[in-house]
């Protein structure tokens, strides 16, 4: 009788011999691996530090030579170089700002804008850098967007791409006054800007309810925009005051428009803010002023509601809320009436290019008239003063 075949084992187990490693090869291979990491994160770090740098370079190559010019001929100046006579500034001759008067108000007119300013690169792990400020100025723009936050009751320029107070997205930030003196110092001099003598806008986006920060802003605001010995002035207009003054009016004029988030009316309950109330020329969502992202403007799809609300409410357009650099398309903007629509600067695509376009078209001044739809065709009377009575207009 034959023995029986034996029945294979489905799930067979192969038997495997560790090599024979000594405790100094163990020692080798982890050392070589933690070596390995190190280098993978000093590499790492090194490529993090090295952005601020090579946001700044990449700009000197997008910028390498100042652009734009100025609608203003200077004032009479005396023997020693002082203005003498800044009202006596007039505007040049074809730059649309002497031709059909009532319609040479600020509202009517579309500035060259940048967003968030001080970014050389992206919103989230990244910088914020002077040399992205002074590229702005540089390049003509001449409505500056900024966010401020509060850190230690001092405010600081940074950005974030969470519409939060307490989201500080970049490895670092600016401090407000070391911004306002680079623009003290370079937006109104004509070695750093050919548009020297046009009105300058500043946008801040306070991302705080910080009081001893805010108060300390208008201290700066006083320190380095108030004083400013005749080379440029604050505008004192605020409201519908501001928005229907003449261009002309503005030569050499700095205009503050002030968004407070989450609490718009800060400003207005507490007294210890009356100083900073006073500099601000406009609320970014106030009476006579809008703000929106562009993703709301394209909702609105080009409706003839809107474009009408763009002649009488000053019109701010920033770009949605995310860490792409990529611009959008400003053409709805632009042909709905919005004023200050702000691009990202830092990159240079399809979109920048016909922005820059644009304005290069317009006899290459910052500020160009809008279209015969878009504009006002009324004056509007002004608001009685009350300063005298130590109320303040509605802004």
């Amino acid at each position: 009788m034959s023995n029986p075949t034996p029945t294979p084992n489905p799930n067979p187990v192969t038997s495997f011999k560790m090599p024979n490693i000594s405790r100094g090869q163990y020692f080798y291979i982890t050392l070589s691996i933690v070596i390995f990491i190190v280098l993978l994160l000093f590499s790492w770090v090194a490529n993090r530090l090295s952005l601020k740098t090579r946001s700044c370079n990449k700009l000197n190559i997008y910028w390498p030579t100042l652009t734009n010019t100025t609608y203003f001929n200077s004032p009479t100046t005396n023997t020693s170089g002082a203005t003498t006579n800044t009202s006596g500034a007039t505007v040049k001759t074809g730059s649309g700002f002497g031709i059909d008067s009532s319609h040479n108000k600020l509202i009517n007119y579309h500035v060259k804008s940048a967003y968030n300013c001080c970014c050389g690169d992206g919103y989230k792990n990244n910088f914020v850098a002077l040399c992205a400020l002074e590229k702005c100025i540089a390049n003509g723009c001449r409505f500056l967007d900024f966010e401020i936050y509060s850190y230690n009751n001092e405010p600081i320029i940074a950005a974030s791409t969470a519409n939060s107070n307490y989201i500080k997205e970049t490895y670092n930030s600016l401090s407000l006054e070391e911004v306002l003196i680079t623009i003290k110092e370079k937006a109104f001099n004509l070695t750093y800007t050919n548009c020297a003598n046009d009105p300058l806008i500043l946008n801040f986006r306070v991302m705080s309810t910080n009081l001893a920060m805010l108060k300390k802003m208008g201290d700066l605001i006083e320190k380095h925009l108030a004083d400013a010995d005749g080379v440029f002035t604050l505008e004192t207009r605020k409201g519908p005051n501001l928005i229907f003054m003449e261009m002309s009016e503005l030569y050499r004029k700095v205009i503050i428009i002030c968004e407070f988030n989450p609490l718009p009316s800060i400003i207005d309950t507490n007294a210890d803010l009356s100083k900073l109330k006073d500099y601000i020329n406009l609320k970014a969502k106030g009476l006579f002023c809008n703000t929106f992202r562009y993703n709301q403007i394209a909702s609105k799809k080009g409706s003839l509601s809107f474009i009408e609300s763009t002649k009488t409410k000053y019109t701010i357009v920033l770009p949605n809320l995310d860490n792409s650099i990529i611009n959008f398309d400003p053409a709805l903007s632009f042909d709905t009436g919005c004023q200050a629509i702000c691009m990202k600067h830092q990159n240079m695509d399809n979109s920048l290019l016909g922005y820059n376009a644009l304005f290069k078209t317009k006899q290459n001044y910052c500020w160009f008239k809008k279209s015969r739809i878009e504009l006002l065709n009324i004056d509007i009377p002004s608001v009685p003063d009350t300063t005298n009575l130590g109320v303040n207009p509605s802004f």
